[in-house]
């Protein structure tokens, strides 16, 4: 079974269900969930080596 990273969710302030998001590279499109303790900005591509960017799931 193929798990689709872009439907995580997680228990957000007040037992709410939210989606956190991922880190996206505007380069090669490489994606990572995001970090809750980080800015995506901070993280490097480990295909291509650009910066991350923010990518909120929908």
């Amino acid at each position: 079974m193929e798990m689709n990273l872009r439907n995580i969710e997680e228990t957000g302030p007040g037992g709410g269900s939210r989606v956190r998001g991922f880190c996206r590279c505007p380069v090669c499109g490489y994606e990572r969930p995001h970090p809750e303790d980080m800015k995506c900005i901070v993280l490097v591509c480990p295909e291509c080596g650009a910066k991350l960017e923010r990518d909120l799931a929908i």
